[in-house]
């Protein structure tokens, strides 16, 4: 009897030591093809420098201060567009629904007491692009350029990353509440550095899968209705 208890002990250890090298085998590979995927797609990326006319947009120094909050939310109600146009890079294959998406990175890189305003673009959809800041920026100089160099011998470098203080389904705060333009703070603090120093801020744009934007418009019909447990969390 205490023989049989024996193997049994033995034989459930083995099986838990099993499952979690199995698992930590999965993990492995896993890791690795995402590794590989995503190098894959950033040596695809393509990088475009936009200047944007004066009388494309309105600015603060061009407008009444009364009118000025008006004219900033409709900028960026103007950059929403172009924001939703992106969805137009979404690859449905198993790899990109595995690995993650195609991305679109839009920076504002500041050098020399130059501010430049860089899109990162998939190759496949340069020309889409292109036409899409055109479309909605009538008279935007869209350029073709290397990638920008942001480290250079002897120089040194720090970065930092922003993270949300609420789970990712919860929005942050929108346009319509903004009192102040947020790129005059941005730029207002680009300003102070000495011609020798280089900043930069970056954002990458992902479409979701349609599975994914299902379950954060239940979850964000879960908070509108004051439920607790968020539906895009189980």
């Amino acid at each position: 009897m205490a023989q049989n208890l024996m193997y049994l002990v033995i034989s459930l250890l083995a099986t838990g030591f099993l499952r979690m090298a199995g698992v930590g085998i999965y993990r492995v590979i896993f890791l690795h093809m995402q590794r590989n995927h995503r190098k894959q797609q950033a040596s695809e990326i393509r990088f475009l420098q936009v200047q944007i006319p004066k009388n494309a947009v309105a600015r603060s120094s061009d407008i009444d201060a009364k009118d000025h909050i008006q004219s900033m939310k409709q900028n960026i109600e103007l950059m929403n567009q172009v924001y939703k146009n992106f969805y137009a890079i979404f690859d449905g294959g198993w790899r990109n629904k595995k690995f993650g998406n195609n991305a679109i990175s839009m920076e504002i890189l500041v050098e020399k007491e130059v501010i430049k305003f860089i899109l990162g673009v998939p190759k496949d959809h340069i020309v889409t692009v292109e036409k899409m800041i055109a479309s909605f920026y009538s008279g935007a100089i869209v350029a073709h350029i290397k990638q920008p160099k942001l480290l250079e011998a002897g120089k040194y470098f720090a970065g930092g990353e922003f993270t949300l203080t609420k789970k990712s389904v919860y929005p942050l705060k929108t346009y319509e509440a903004f009192e102040a333009d947020p790129m005059d703070s941005i730029l207002s603090a680009f300003s102070n550095l000495n011609k020798d120093e280089k900043v930069g801020i970056q954002i990458l744009v992902e479409p979701l899968h349609e599975d994914w934007l299902k379950k954060m418009r239940k979850a964000a019909e879960d908070i509108k209705n004051g439920k607790k447990e968020l539906g895009f969390w189980g």
